[in-house]
């Protein structure tokens, strides 16, 4: 689902905003999760309805900026226990104003909301951002990011 260039501004906070590195760390941190991938540091319920964000700033060169959210994609896993981007107005992924940080809002379809997987533990659910820049050359950039979904 491409979000294209909407901007506005990013209302995540910093616990639900995961900041992507030059360099991705080497660890796993499950089976079927792409190595090294960031986590959001703050569990969603599948009842919340709140944003998060990825912070793509340590990836851009001085002065560039995010044009264009290109794709947004949701494991196989995500999409079978209901969990989506939410992409109706005003929550549809938009990218800050300042063009570092896109912003996504995620749902849990309500008869999932009782999941066995979202009890205990819960699950890691990769969710891959690729956006474009205004660089000259512009450039793009995927990068995958986990949201653990579990009852709160």
């Amino acid at each position: 689902m491409p979000g294209g260039g909407d901007t506005g501004t990013v209302i995540a906070t910093p616990a639900r905003t995961a900041v992507l590195a030059i360099a991705q760390p080497a660890t796993s941190v499950a089976s079927g999760v792409p190595l090294g991938a960031t986590v959001w540091s703050q569990p969603f319920d599948p009842a919340d309805h709140v944003p998060f964000a990825i912070d793509f700033a340590a990836l851009l060169d001085e002065g560039e900026a995010i044009v264009e959210i290109e794709a947004i994609t949701m494991s196989a896993a995500g999409a079978a226990l209901g969990v989506a981007v939410d992409d109706a107005a005003p929550y549809g992924p938009i990218i800050d104003t300042a063009g570092k940080k896109v912003q996504l809002w995620f749902v849990v379809d309500d008869a999932h909301w009782s999941e066995t997987a979202f009890s205990a533990s819960g699950v890691q659910i990769p969710v891959a951002v690729r956006v474009a820049t205004a660089g000259t050359p512009p450039k793009r950039f995927e990068r995958t990011c986990v949201l653990m979904v579990r009852q709160l």
